[in-house]
């Protein structure tokens, strides 16, 4: 199951990407292009957070209860997103 922090995190990333591209598919988005800079804002406050909260030590409770490995709350899908939305916002640059 999705957790809100992998929601959170994939939506803003996925907002900030296509606010960075839509204006260039139809002119009918290019009131978005305007937003583009706050949108890859909150999506990499959203990412800092994230790999911030994922990098401190496990806590008690944490560790007593039964952990529930995930893909999606992996470090390994989160460098996925991380990866994927620095190329896409430097890519919409050029």
């Amino acid at each position: 199951m999705m957790s809100k922090k992998t929601a959170i995190t994939l939506l803003t990333t996925i907002g900030a990407s296509l606010s960075c591209y839509a204006s260039k598919l139809s002119s009918s988005f290019a009131f978005v292009q305007s937003y583009c800079p706050v949108f890859v804002l909150i999506a990499t406050l959203v990412l800092l957070y994230v790999w911030w909260e994922k990098l401190q030590p496990n806590r008690v409770a944490e560790i007593t209860c039964c952990p529930v490995s995930s893909f999606l709350a992996s470090k390994k899908f989160l460098t996925i997103v991380t990866i994927s939305f620095v190329g896409i916002v430097t890519l919409s640059n050029i």
